[in-house]
């Protein structure tokens, strides 16, 4: 259609067609647009330079006014893409949106001021995103990034790879690169540190220069400074946090006190809670070691696990309840529920694995129990072992006893007890250093003399020998192995042999002597103890066939 002029004192609009298919509504000055197809413009001295570009938008007072050749821009706004000349697939929305832009290419901002200064000279595909007031509004040659809210990477300028949504989010970023950050005000002071993410309301918003650092949750990492490698997960995780790095936080409120402490481990609500400037701990569990302060070097996983702790280190407590009272004792270890749950020693050391171990220890140290309950019943004694369900040493003060086996207690101090409540062997190793059983009269029956005796250690050789390598023993022998060729030792041993025993035994015509006894794979074994017995039995009748010499000399 021919163009057409509106009287200014109407309107102070023009319409004119220029190229195929294009339209411009308004005032342009210059420009020779002959060569340029479908575009659309609207407003005073938009496409006022425009020669041949092709497909583009401008809607607002100068919005693309510079444009040569550029195509596939829309620019809607006051100076929005005003210095664009042959930057292509931008969108800019807003007034001085991408304002300062010459060549690059492929940006969007939408709002006042968004990507303002982008790209003053040079061509490059920029793929960046900005969405509010003053959004990337300092960004020059930074690419890939994406800001959304108002004034969020407001500061940026060369950094590449950042994402921020949420007002003020990065809103201090000039050169840090790779971070993203999601929530209002998040990582809002971070000026070149890299690699973080924050997400959630105020989460790092105090962080300037660390790097690698992830904070998801309302003020999760809030004051960090310059500490680096944290991770925190959970509203005000690692809250207090400034120069503590490599800590990971993960629930609520988790290591929220800890200031400069560093590489900590706290995983549930309220973990490592009081932690100030303790380090090398791990806190799994929902308030786990809540009132540490400054121990430091602890494993700690269950809920209300050493919930008491507050100076202690080097400790292990696994279960709920575990470690449950102590508070600053050194070097123990529980695992189980409630194991260790009542030991408030200063010293601690103990060892405790299984339900409610050494449940009962109060200022007891150096004890280890392993078992079902195993230890119970100790409070004040120090030095114990026991090994198996229900085992405890029989006494709340004892000292130095070895309790193993199933559920039955020890009898006294420095002794070593074996066995079940049905019957245990003993050793006071320091005095005797020899085994005790229980040989009452009330436990047994059927009781008659024995005839095992002279004849049958007659009928024994003792003999001196060495042991064959385990490639030697025969091939059914679980203790076999073709692999080793040395015998575990060279030496000479003397005792005797078991296929002799039993042979003796046969003529003796005795199958019921426990000295002698085979394993399932047919290997023989012999117990020297019970050879005790019928030499009792052989001394007493040398000590008759004396006697009747004796009578028979007169004597």
């Amino acid at each position: 259609m021919a163009n057409t002029k509106i009287p200014n004192e109407l309107l102070e609009l023009s319409v004119k067609t220029f190229g195929t298919s294009s339209l411009m509504i308004g005032d342009t000055t210059t420009g020779t647009i002959d060569g340029a197809n479908q575009n659309t413009g609207l407003g005073v001295d938009v496409f006022a330079a425009l020669t041949s570009g092709d497909s583009n938008v401008a809607v607002g007072f100068a919005a693309l006014t510079a444009n040569t050749t550029a195509s596939n821009n829309t620019a809607v706004g006051y100076n929005s893409l005003v210095a664009n000349t042959t930057g292509d697939l931008n969108v800019a929305i807003g007034g001085n949106a991408l304002q300062s832009n010459v060549a690059g290419d492929r940006a969007v901002a939408i709002g006042y001021q968004a990507l303002n200064a982008q790209n003053p000279s040079g061509n490059v595909d920029t793929y960046n995103v900005a969405i509010g007031l003053n959004s990337m509004a300092q960004t020059t040659t930074g690419i890939d990034n994406v800001a959304i809210g108002g004034l969020a990477l407001t500061s940026n300028t060369s950094a590449s790879n950042n994402t921020a949504v949420g007002k003020s989010a990065l809103a201090a970023n000039i050169t840090g690169t790779g971070n993203t950050a999601v929530g209002a005000t998040a990582s809002d002071a971070m000026t070149t540190g890299t690699y973080s993410t924050s997400l959630g309301f105020a989460a790092l918003s105090t962080a300037t220069t660390p790097n690698y650092n992830v904070a998801i949750g309302a003020s999760a990492l809030q004051y960090t400074t310059t500490g680096y490698q944290n991770t925190a997960v959970g509203t005000s995780a690692l809250a207090a946090n400034t120069t503590g790095a490599n800590n990971v936080s993960v629930g609520m409120g988790a290591l929220d006190a800890s200031t400069t402490g560093s590489s900590n481990t706290a995983v549930g609500y309220g973990a490592l809670t009081n932690s100030t400037t303790a380090g090398n701990n791990v806190a799994i569990g929902a308030d786990c070691a809540a009132a540490i302060t400054t121990g430091t070097g602890n494993v700690h996983i269950g809920t209300d696990a050493a919930k008491a702790m507050t100076t202690g280190s080097y400790s292990v407590a696994i279960g709920q309840f575990a470690l449950d009272a102590a508070t600053t004792q050194q070097g123990s270890v529980a695992i189980g529920y409630a194991a260790l749950g009542q030991d408030s020693s200063s010293l601690g050391r103990n060892t405790a694995v299984g339900y409610s171990g050494l449940g009962t220890v109060s200022s007891g140290v150096a004890n280890t129990c392993l078992g079902w309950a195993s230890g119970g019943g100790v409070t004040t004694g120090s030095g114990n072992l026991c090994l198996g369900y229900i085992t405890n040493t029989g006494h709340s003060g004892s000292e130095n006893r070895i309790v193993i086996g199933y559920n039955f207690s020890g009898s006294s101090d420095n002794r070593v007890h074996i066995g079940s409540s049905s019957g245990y062997v003993y050793n006071d190793y320091t005095s005797n250093a020899t085994w005790t059983q229980t040989s009452d009269e009330r436990k047994k029956k059927d009781i008659v003399d024995d005839s095992l005796g002279l004849d049958f250690i007659n009928d024994l050789r003792t003999t001196k020998y060495k042991f064959k390598a385990p490639s030697e023993f025969p091939k059914e022998w679980k203790s076999y192995n073709a692999d080793i060729t040395e015998p575990c030792d060279d030496k000479v041993h003397h005792g005797l042999i078991a296929q002799e025993v039993k042979q003796a035994l046969d003529n003796a015509g005795v199958d019921s002597f426990e000295g002698w006894d085979e394993l399932p794979d047919g290997t023989q074994q012999l117990s020297r103890e019970m050879f005790v017995i019928p030499l009792i039995k052989a001394i007493q009748e040398l000590s008759a066939e004396v006697e009747t010499l004796k009578s028979q000399l007169g004597d």
